[in-house]
């Protein structure tokens, strides 16, 4: 009789999921929890002045449902972005995560949207996002815990080397 070996983890590809709102990547990450865990505090701008924001509001992942405790492999890169980058973030704080790719965009914050007299549209970012040890990625953006990026090649060739490398991480 052969012998069969089983492997049982999860793959979040941040590449392409969407996830436009905070909640979303909260809520999910609530599953993979045994204990509230602090993930991330944001605070708004309120003023003039260059430390005019209000109080940090935190931001926690509670435990939800039947957790799941297994390997979980995240894959991010350049356009990993806002909330998908928040969902990063509380993932991030959970013993059994591993992020591997590219580091992600860096643009945490919602954006205040204003328009040009002459037509061209702008943003800025509207508040303060930090990880829970106090550290800020806006505009430098979320190293993985492995650096591993697809070649030109490589995707000419039905190769995806981040996946394989989530794959062997999860044997």
């Amino acid at each position: 009789m052969k012998k069969y070996t089983i492997y049982i983890g999860i793959i979040f590809s941040l590449v392409s999921l969407s996830c436009e709102k905070y909640i979303a990547g909260k809520t999910v990450a609530s599953y993979f929890t045994a204990e509230r865990r602090l993930y991330m505090t944001t605070s708004i701008k309120n003023g003039p002045g260059p430390d005019d924001f209000t109080s940090p509001e935190q931001w926690f992942i509670e435990p939800k449902g039947e957790r799941f405790g297994q390997p979980v492999v995240l894959l991010t890169h350049r356009q990993t972005i806002s909330a998908r980058e928040t969902f990063a973030l509380a993932m991030r704080t959970l013993p059994q995560v591993t992020t591997i790719g590219d580091t992600t965009a860096g643009a945490f914050s919602n954006l205040l949207l204003r328009e040009l007299p002459n037509g061209w549209g702008y943003s800025m970012s509207i508040g303060e996002w930090r990880a829970a040890d106090g550290s800020t990625y806006e505009g430098v953006g979320l190293p993985p815990d492995e650096v591993v990026q697809n070649k030109r090649a490589d995707y000419l060739n039905g190769r995806d080397e981040v996946l394989e490398r989530a794959i062997e991480l999860l044997r």
